[in-house]
C-alpha cells in the first residue's frame, strides 16, 4: 500500500511541475528592435510658482524652496512644463507696454535659474486659456481684426527674447500653445470658430517668431488637446509647418490597455508627419486614489503603455501640490482646487508637511532608472494582459519595467535578446508592504540579481507591484511617507464643528472651517474676550496650526487680527493645554502665520485672542490644523 502511495505521489509531482511552468508568464525584451530612439523622460507639469507672492503668502520660504528643488533634482525630472500668462508682464490692464521687471517676472526668472542650475529643460505654456489669453483683459476683440492676434504674437516673441536672449535662460526649449484649446474659454471675433481661430493664432506666432529671428530658439508643442482625433488630425494637415511636437491627452483611461489605446490613437493621427508625439498630461481625477499606494501602480501602467506606443515624452499632472497665482488665487472647484491650492501632486504643500505620497517613489524610480540624460532608446517588449513590461537603455545600459496590474502574485520568466550582461539590480515597489510601513524602513529595496547567460531570469512580483531591473545602481531612499491625515487641513470637513463667543450677521464662526480665505469670522463689537473652539470630530495627533488673516479686500487685509492670541488643545473639551501663542503682533501681511508645536493628542482646539488697538472686533479668516490620525504618530 505504501508503494502505491509513493507511485501516486511521484505521478502527481510530475504532473504538477509542467503545470507550474506553464503558469509562469514569459516576458521578452528585444534590444535589437527600437521603437523610440529619443525618449526624453518622465516629466511633469511643475509650475513656476514657488517665488510668487501667493506662494509666500501661504508659507513658502527659502528653506522650503530648497526642499522643493532638491526633490526636483532627485526625481529624474527632465522637462518641467509651467503655467505662464500675459498678466505676469502686462499687469491687469489691456495689452500695454510690458514690465519685464515686474514682481511676477522676477519670480519666474528665479525659478528658471533654479531649473537651469539643475539641468532641467522648461516648456512654457504661452497663455493657458484659449482664446481668453489672446484677447487679454477685455471681453470683446478689438474693432480692427486681427489686432488681438498681433499683440499676442508680439508678446510671445518678446517673452522669448527677454527670457532666452536677454537673460540667458537657454534651458527654455519648448512652448506649449495653450491647454485644451478645444474647450472654449473666451470670446471669438466675428463668425470665427474655435479651430480656425486656433490655426490663425499659431500661424501668426510662427510668422512673428521667424520675422524676429527667434523661431530657432524653441520647439512648438501642440495642440495640447483632449478632443482626440478631430483636433490632432486637423493639426497634422493644417499646422504641420508650425507644430514641431504633437501632443494630446485624456483623463478617461484607467488601466494599461486604455492608456495604450489612447497613445496609439495619437500616434496613428500624427505618424504621417514624421514628428514625435507627447502625452502632455495624464493622471487619475480622484483625490482619494491619488493618496493611496495603488496610484503608484497606475502611474507605472500608464507609462509602460506610453513607452510601448512610442511616445517621446510623458507629463504627469502634476509634480506637487501648488498654490496658483491670480486669477486662480482663492479659487475652488470639483477638480481638487481648494482656495487656490491644486491638490494633484506627488507631495502636499510643503509648509504643511515634508512627507510624500506613495506614488512619489514610483515616479522617481521611473525617472532615475528608465529615464535620464542623454535621451534613452525604447525597446520592443512582449507583454502579458496582467504583467506589463517596457524597456529603455543605450549602449551597455538596460532598464526593464514590470507592472503587475492584477490582485495576485505573478511568477514570470524574463528573457532579453541582444544583451550580453550577467546581472542586474532589482528594485521593487510593493503597495501592500506600504500598509505596514514605518519610518526608517526602506521603501524601495535594491538587490543584485544574476542573469543566466542565454537563459531566462525566473522571479515573482507581488500583487499590484512595480519592479525595475536595471544596470544602474541607485539609492532610492527619500522623504518619509505621509501617514493617514497628514498634509490635510484637519479643521475642514463635514465632521468638524465650531462654536464661538459671539458672531456678527454674515460672518459666522462656520467661516473659520470652510477652507476659503475670502470669508471670515467676526466677533461681536462688545466681545472683549473673543474665543472659538473647533471640534475635529475625533482625536488626532496635532503638530501644527496656521492662523489666516482676513484678506477679502485689498484695503481690509489683516483687519481685526488680534494683537496677541493663544492656541490650546484638549481631549475632552474641558481640560486645556497650551500649544502655541503669539504676542505683540504688528505690521500684519496677508501671509498665514504658521506655528509648529510638540505633537499631542487632541480633539478640541481653542483660540483666544486679544483685540488690537484701533480695532472694534476680532476677525479671523481660517484656523487650519495639521497632524495625523490617532493610530499614527510622526
Amino acid at each position: 500500500m505504501k508503494n502505491e502511495f509513493k507511485i501516486l505521489f511521484i505521478i502527481l509531482l510530475l504532473l504538477w511541475q509542467p503545470l507550474s511552468a506553464a503558469a509562469r508568464i514569459t516576458i521578452t525584451v528585444d534590444r535589437r528592435q527600437i521603437i523610440q530612439p529619443d525618449f526624453k523622460g518622465f516629466n511633469a507639469v511643475y509650475n513656476a510658482f514657488c517665488y510668487m507672492p501667493e506662494a509666500q503668502e501661504e508659507g513658502m520660504d527659502d528653506r522650503l524652496r530648497a526642499v522643493e528643488f532638491q526633490r526636483v533634482s532627485r526625481s529624474g525630472l527632465q522637462i518641467a512644463r509651467t503655467f505662464y500668462r500675459p498678466d505676469w508682464a502686462m499687469g491687469h490692464g489691456y495689452w500695454s507696454r510690458p514690465d519685464w521687471q515686474s514682481r511676477r517676472m522676477k519670480a519666474l526668472y528665479k525659478w528658471l535659474a533654479a531649473m537651469r542650475q539643475r539641468h532641467i529643460k522648461v516648456g512654457l505654456n504661452m497663455g493657458w486659456w484659449f482664446s481668453r489669453d489672446v484677447i487679454w483683459r477685455h471681453d470683446q476683440h478689438l474693432p480692427v481684426y486681427p489686432e488681438d492676434i498681433n499683440h499676442y504674437a508680439a508678446w510671445v516673441s518678446e517673452s522669448l527674447g527677454q527670457i532666452i536672449e536677454t537673460r540667458g535662460f537657454t534651458n527654455v526649449k519648448y512652448i506649449f500653445m495653450f491647454t485644451e484649446p478645444g474647450t472654449k474659454m473666451g470670446s471669438l471675433p466675428g463668425n470665427w470658430r474655435q479651430w480656425p481661430y486656433y490655426v490663425k493664432v499659431l500661424k501668426a506666432v510662427d510668422k512673428r517668431l521667424r520675422a524676429d529671428g527667434r523661431r530657432r530658439l524653441i520647439k512648438i508643442v501642440g495642440p495640447d488637446t483632449s478632443r482626440g482625433r478631430g483636433w490632432l488630425k486637423r493639426a497634422a494637415v493644417e499646422l504641420n509647418k508650425v507644430i514641431d511636437i504633437y501632443s494630446a491627452h485624456s483623463y478617461r483611461p484607467r488601466n494599461y490597455k486604455e492608456w495604450l489605446e489612447l497613445a496609439r490613437e495619437i500616434k496613428t493621427e500624427t505618424t504621417a508627419t514624421g514628428k514625435p508625439f507627447w502625452l502632455d498630461e495624464y493622471g487619475a481625477p480622484d483625490l482619494k486614489l491619488r493618496r493611496k499606494a495603488l496610484y503608484g501602480n497606475l502611474i507605472a501602467q500608464a507609462n509602460a503603455a506610453f513607452l510601448n506606443a512610442g511616445a517621446q515624452a510623458t507629463f504627469l499632472w502634476m509634480f506637487n501640490d501648488q498654490y496658483y497665482p491670480y486669477p486662480l488665487q482663492y479659487f475652488s472647484n470639483k477638480d481638487d482646487f481648494t482656495d487656490g491650492l491644486h491638490k494633484w501632486g506627488l507631495f502636499p504643500w510643503l509648509p504643511t508637511s515634508r512627507a510624500v505620497r506613495p506614488a512619489w517613489y514610483v515616479y522617481t524610480m521611473l525617472g532615475r532608472l528608465l529615464g535620464g540624460r542623454p535621451a534613452r532608446q525604447v525597446y520592443k517588449t512582449e507583454n502579458n494582459p496582467q504583467l506589463h513590461a517596457a524597456a529603455t537603455g543605450r549602449a551597455h545600459e538596460l532598464n526593464i519595467l514590470l507592472v503587475n496590474s492584477s490582485s495576485k502574485r505573478l511568477d514570470f520568466r524574463l528573457k532579453v535578446r541582444g544583451w550580453a550582461g550577467t546581472g542586474l539590480y532589482s528594485y521593487l515597489y510593493n503597495p501592500q508592504a506600504l500598509n505596514s510601513w514605518r519610518p526608517g524602513k526602506g521603501i524601495i529595496p535594491r538587490h543584485w540579481v544574476l542573469f543566466p547567460v542565454g537563459g531566462a531570469l525566473k522571479a515573482s512580483i507581488p500583487a499590484r507591484g512595480v519592479m525595475v531591473y536595471s544596470t544602474k545602481r541607485q539609492n532610492l531612499t527619500g522623504p518619509p511617507l505621509l501617514v493617514s491625515g497628514e498634509g490635510v487641513n484637519l479643521s475642514s470637513g463635514k465632521q468638524v464643528k465650531v462654536k464661538a463667543s459671539s458672531r456678527v450677521s454674515g460672518h459666522p464662526a462656520a467661516n473659520l472651517i470652510d477652507d476659503h480665505r475670502l470669508s471670515y469670522w467676526r466677533a461681536g463689537d462688545n466681545d472683549r474676550q473673543p474665543w472659538f473652539i473647533i471640534d475635529l470630530g475625533k482625536v488626532y495627533w496635532l503638530k501644527r496650526a496656521e492662523v489666516c488673516p482676513r484678506l477679502d479686500r485689498r484695503k481690509e487685509i489683516g483687519a481685526g487680527f488680534p494683537a496677541a492670541y493663544t492656541i490650546e488643545t484638549s481631549l475632552n473639551g474641558s481640560t486645556w493645554q497650551e500649544a502655541a501663542a503669539e504676542t505683540n503682533i504688528q505690521h500684519l501681511t496677508a501671509g498665514v502665520r504658521g506655528l509648529s508645536f510638540a505633537p499631542r493628542l487632541a480633539r478640541y482646539v481653542r483660540f483666544t485672542g486679544t483685540i488690537a488697538s484701533g480695532s472694534t472686533a476680532l476677525e479671523i479668516s481660517e484656523l487650519r490644523l495639521y497632524g495625523a490620525a490617532q493610530e499614527e504618530k510622526k
